[in-house]
């Protein structure tokens, strides 16, 4: 269909409110295309991409029902108008808030988003400052490997999103090791020879040690996204409970410890963060020379060429978040961004 009819149909009915939320939809798309995100965009897109693309919370059961409900509904009326267009995606979640996906009436204004006469009036041309924006958000919130967002970079990016993968076969698809999901390449658990190869022994004896087919394996997973997004290549270490307090110290300066259900994070200057009724908490943001100390050579030079990182140090950034630690009561998490290469190298290394 012309998308002027389309224009003129939604003109014409003007007085329904419904259909006006439409038409600021349009609105709201021409605006992306021709002068990109406001300030307030981005403040909005932060909060509601969190909820749409990050692994749901577990909610506890103090919060009322109809929170995790409205919750819930939110995010299926945003992955329904993704699943129908990642085009129209972008500017619904920015006019559509979550007030408005609970009411009755909302049913009419989905209906229409997910079957309309054409998704013409909301295609978009965004430019890189946007897809940057994507990046940096997606690596800050976690949702890197999220199907959402991998999708939506592959269709609304795909000059910059498809094609640089092509060293990723040297990754045999019959190894034991490694998953192949259609969001992504999962390898999973390195031998211990290869983990001598990679480490220094400190970091080496730190992770834990699990067995495989009564093989004694280092718990260690690497996941290759399968398109050129903010990160090529995701290490994620999982660290013993008795080293994470000299690793968060090695790599943040902070001094972390549990207090009953509460984890209390000690900075060098003597502040302390109390993160209350808390299953876990995440730390970012080391110095070059921790990651060098901790990690070694290798690692370090995998991460620094890695998309996130090159952007910190063009904006004179002397930390990074490439860097990051997810404290639980037992132990932590260690994640780690490398560039393709570099992780395919250390990969190579694990498992020779």
């Amino acid at each position: 269909m012309d998308p002027h009819t389309e224009t003129d149909r939604l003109t014409t009915q003007s007085a329904d409110p419904e259909i006006e939320e439409v038409g600021k939809i349009r609105d709201k798309a021409q605006q992306l295309n021709s002068t990109g995100l406001t300030a307030n965009d981005e403040r909005v897109l932060k909060e509601r991409l969190r909820l749409c693309w990050s692994e749901p919370e577990e909610i506890s059961d103090k919060i009322p029902p109809t929170t995790k409900w409205r919750k819930s509904r939110t995010r299926e009326v945003y992955a329904a108008i993704q699943d129908a267009s990642n085009h129209l995606f972008l500017p619904a979640i920015l006019v559509i808030t979550p007030t408005d996906c609970i009411r009755k009436s909302f049913n009419t204004i989905l209906n229409h988003l997910t079957h309309p006469d054409s998704y013409e009036p909301y295609h978009l041309e965004l430019n890189a400052k946007i897809k940057k924006f994507f990046e940096s958000t997606a690596a800050e919130e976690g949702f890197t490997c999220s199907h959402g967002y991998l999708n939506f970079m592959e269709v609304i990016f795909p000059k910059s999103t498809q094609g640089e993968l092509t060293a990723v076969p040297e990754i045999s698809s019959s190894d034991s090791n490694l998953t192949t999901t259609q969001e992504h390449r999962v390898s999973e658990n390195a031998s211990l020879q290869g983990i001598v190869k990679v480490f220094n022994k400190h970091m080496g004896d730190a992770i834990r040690r699990v067995t495989v087919d009564g093989d004694l394996k280092a718990a260690v997973t690497m996941v290759f996204p399968p398109w050129a997004v903010a990160v090529d290549c995701l290490m994620s270490l999982d660290v013993c409970e008795q080293d994470v307090e000299q690793l968060a110290m090695d790599l943040f300066n902070a001094k972390v410890k549990w207090v009953e259900q509460s984890l209390h994070v000690t900075l060098k200057e003597g502040t302390t963060l109390v993160i209350p009724n808390s299953e876990e908490a995440t730390l970012k943001g080391a110095p070059d020379a921790a990651v060098f100390k901790v990690f070694g050579p290798e690692i370090y030079d995998a991460m620094t060429q890695c998309p996130i990182r090159r952007t910190e140090l063009a904006e004179g950034k002397h930390v990074t978040e490439c860097v990051s630690m997810i404290f639980i009561k037992n132990g932590a998490f260690i994640n780690l961004s490398l560039d393709l290469e570099g992780g395919l190298q250390i990969w190579n290394k694990l498992h020779a």
